[in-house]
C-alpha cells in the first residue's frame, strides 16, 4: 500500500477521488492474493457504478489467470477505463479487437515516483478527454507512410501468449503498438515469427515500437538489435512503422489511447501519432 501511496495523492490533489482495491498488499506466493480474490475485488469495481475508471496498481503475471472469472462482466457501455500496462496487455487487446471498447495503455502507480512530468501529464490529458499530439525523431528502421486507425497492442511477449486462445486479437484495420523488457533477442524473433505464420501482421494498417527495454542477447550474437528483428518483419509490407515511441517500461511511459482513431505520419522528418481523446475517460471529479 505505501508504494501506490504517492500516486493516490497526486491523483487527489488533482481533483480525483481515489479508492483502493481490497487486495493492495495482499499476496498468494507470486501473487497479489489468490485468482478468487483478485477477480472478485475486479468484478466488485466493474458492477460500481461510482467507479469510472481502473488503474491498476502494477503489472508483473496473473491477469490471465482470472479472464475467465471476469470476461462475464466485461461488457456494458458504462464500463469502467482501464488503465495499465504490461500484463494489462490481455485487458486492452481483448477489450480493445473482441470488444470494440476503449481503454488507456498507461503507467502504473507502482512506477508513479520515477516518472517523467511529461509521463504522468499525458496520463491526466487522456483522462480529461484532451487530444494528444506525439513527435517522434527520424529512425533508421522507420518506414513512411500515413494512415487512420485504432490502436491495440502492449507488451511482445503478452500478445505472443494470447495466439490461438479465446481472448486472441485481433489484428485487420488495427495500428499495432508493441514494446518489450528483459527478453532475449532469439526469443523476440520467435514471437514476431509466431505473429507472421498466425497471418497478423499482413493484417495491421500499421506499427508503433515504444520502448524495447533492457533486451539480451547470447555469447554468440544473434545479429541484429531488436529494433531490427522487428523493422524486418514489416519491410516487405506497404505500411507505416514508427520507432522510437516514449511508452513501454521506460520512465517516460507516455499514454497511448487504445481503440480510438489516431493518425500516424512517417517521414523522412520522424514520426508523428495523433490521438483522438478517450469517449470513456472520466474527467476531472471533485468530491
Amino acid at each position: 500500500m505505501e508504494e501506490i501511496q504517492p500516486a493516490l495523492a497526486w491523483m487527489q490533489t488533482e481533483g480525483y477521488v481515489m479508492h483502493s482495491g481490497k487486495t493492495i498488499g495482499q499476496r498468494h506466493h507470486q501473487l497479489g492474493g489468490t485468482d478468487a480474490e483478485r477477480a472478485a475485488d475486479l468484478i466488485s469495481m466493474l458492477q460500481d457504478e461510482a467507479i469510472s475508471a481502473i488503474w491498476f496498481a502494477r503489472g508483473g503475471y496473473g491477469t490471465i489467470r482470472i479472464m475467465d472469472l471476469v470476461e462475464p462482466f466485461l461488457t456494458g457501455p458504462a464500463l469502467p477505463l482501464m488503465c495499465g500496462y504490461s500484463d494489462l496487455t490481455v485487458l486492452h487487446a481483448y477489450l480493445n479487437t473482441q470488444k470494440k471498447i476503449p481503454t488507456l495503455h498507461s503507467c502504473m502507480p507502482v512506477q508513479f515516483q520515477a516518472l517523467t512530468s511529461a509521463a504522468r501529464q499525458s496520463f491526466l490529458d487522456c483522462l480529461k478527454h484532451e487530444p494528444l499530439l506525439y513527435e517522434m525523431k527520424p529512425s533508421e528502421y522507420n518506414i513512411h507512410g500515413e494512415v487512420v486507425a485504432p490502436i491495440t497492442g502492449g507488451n511482445i511477449s503478452i500478445l505472443n501468449s494470447l495466439l490461438g486462445t479465446k481472448y486472441d486479437w485481433l489484428a485487420d484495420g488495427w495500428i499495432l503498438f508493441l514494446e518489450e523488457v528483459d527478453e532475449w533477442l532469439y526469443h523476440l524473433d520467435r514471437m514476431m515469427q509466431s505473429f507472421k505464420l498466425a497471418g497478423k501482421l499482413d493484417k495491421l494498417k500499421g506499427v508503433i515500437v515504444g520502448g524495447l527495454t533492457n533486451m539480451h542477447d547470447n555469447e554468440i550474437p544473434f545479429g541484429a538489435s531488436a529494433e531490427g528483428i522487428i523493422a524486418n518483419y514489416f519491410k516487405h509490407l506497404s505500411l507505416p512503422v514508427a520507432f522510437g515511441f516514449p511508452a513501454g517500461h521506460l520512465d517516460n511511459n507516455c499514454s497511448i489511447p487504445f481503440g480510438v482513431p489516431a493518425k500516424l505520419t512517417v517521414n523522412a522528418n520522424g514520426s508523428s501519432v495523433n490521438f483522438s481523446p478517450l469517449a470513456n475517460s472520466p474527467g476531472k471529479v471533485e468530491e
